[in-house]
């Protein structure tokens, strides 16, 4: 449970104190991006860059 309650705390204290979460939006975003090039990378078995 300790990294799971360290995250529900984090959480629960960015919601009470109005404060961005880390890691935030933008950190999402970054490793969604990746997700397309996994896919592509994994059919055609050749690396493929993300982006």
């Amino acid at each position: 449970m300790g990294n799971l309650r360290e995250s529900i705390n984090h959480f629960v204290d960015c919601v009470a104190g109005d404060k961005e979460p880390w890691p935030g939006g933008a950190d999402a975003r970054e490793a969604l991006a990746v997700v397309p090039a996994l896919l592509e990378s994994a059919e055609s078995e050749m690396p493929v860059a993300p982006g």
